[in-house]
């Protein structure tokens, strides 16, 4: 059992003031991450209410879309000014249906993270179905590549182990968890203190005062890296629990992905704060509330270097996306929330299959 167990446990609704994001983004308020408690151990949804049509609860994954949903949402950001969100008969992030069993000649891979690889962005635009293009105008005369998009809204590395497994049946070739920087160390705290695994320390009688000012100044900037780095700073040896928690979900999915043949490949995505922390006023004003340095708001991208070490040490093969974004001068993130943009999400398409794709073309497991 991992060292981070305990039986005790804090009040509830002081963590979950810190945790939970209380504003939303009026044009997808379905795709925000705000961590809930899972259902199974306090008897509340992991995702909101209003959120009901998208999400249905699932034993296996906590959580997964409905099947064949269609909504348009108007996104002035985007180059139609909006996009329809839609899933197919399987719940996936995908125009098309998914057969259960795989069609011959076809290399099968399917990609989860949370809710920038669900997207905000039309299907054919996200990470998952921008990879599959390209591999497909790579391949002369190969197989064809099916490339999944299993990602979802309030997912956390929990999440993306229960995926895996409700998806077995599928015959798949490869597997791809793209890991959000900005949050998804604080989903796995999280998630194992709504468990009762372990108690959450005392946080200063400033602290909640302090996140609920930078809340109303930001909910995007908030929700999206600088909660999680704040509660790190505060209390270091969080972060360090969030690492051994992550990193025991990881080797998990690497054991069920060795005992299956199919390959496992861990993308890092970071955090648009880290990339362009100038680029509103608002974010500014947050940072500044928080009192957190520019040292602290590199905390997040420290924390995912060391989860990449210790990923590598265990054979696990990864891809941080942060130099690669960082090299470039486009914009990544939609302004208004944060959330990876069209260009963000082909860009780490290109650069994955820049590292992987020969890999990719095997259509089965790589020794690891």
């Amino acid at each position: 059992m991992p060292s981070w167990v305990s039986k005790d446990i804090s009040p509830f609704a002081v963590f979950v003031t810190v945790l939970v994001v209380l504003a939303t983004v009026a044009a997808v308020t379905m795709i925000l991450v705000t961590r809930m408690e899972p259902p199974e151990v306090r008897g509340v949804l992991p995702f909101p209410k209003n959120q009901l049509d998208y999400y249905r609860l699932d034993e296996i994954a906590g959580h997964i879309h409905h099947p064949d949903y269609r909504r348009w949402h108007d996104w002035p950001e985007h180059h139609d000014g909006g996009f329809e969100m839609a899933t197919n008969n399987l719940g996936f992030r995908e125009d098309g249906p998914t057969a259960v069993e795989k069609p011959g000649g076809v290399v099968r891979i399917l990609v989860t993270g949370d809710s920038h690889t669900d997207g905000v962005v039309a299907n054919s635009e996200s990470f998952a179905n921008q990879l599959e293009d390209l591999m497909n105008a790579r391949q002369e005369g190969g197989a064809e590549f099916e490339i999944i998009n299993g990602g979802h809204g309030h997912y956390g590395p929990h999440n993306y182990l229960g995926i895996l497994r409700r998806h077995l049946d599928l015959e798949l070739d490869h597997f791809v968890v793209v890991l959000f920087v900005g949050n998804d160390l604080l989903d796995a705290v999280a998630d194992a203190w709504f468990r009762k695994e372990f108690e959450l320390p005392d946080r200063p009688d400033w602290y909640i005062d302090r996140l609920e000012k930078a809340q109303a100044l930001s909910g995007a900037a908030v929700a999206q890296g600088l909660n999680q780095a704040y509660l790190f700073r505060t209390l270091p040896e969080v972060a360090s629990l969030s690492l051994e928690i992550t990193e025991d979900q990881f080797r998990q999915i690497s054991a069920l992905c060795d005992e299956h043949g199919i390959g496992f490949y861990t993308v890092l995505l970071p955090a648009k704060i880290n990339l362009e922390p100038e680029i509103d006023a608002e974010t500014t004003e947050a940072v500044d509330v928080l009192g957190l340095s520019a040292a602290d708001l590199n905390l997040n991208q420290e924390l995912a270097s060391a989860l990449a070490e210790s990923l590598e040490s265990f054979g696990i093969q990864v891809l941080d996306l942060q130099p690669g974004f960082g090299a470039t001068s486009e914009v990544l993130y939609w302004k208004s929330d944060h959330h990876l943009n069209v260009e963000g999400h082909r860009l780490a398409a290109e650069l994955f299959a820049e590292r992987f794709g020969e890999q990719l073309q095997m259509g089965d497991s790589v020794d690891r």
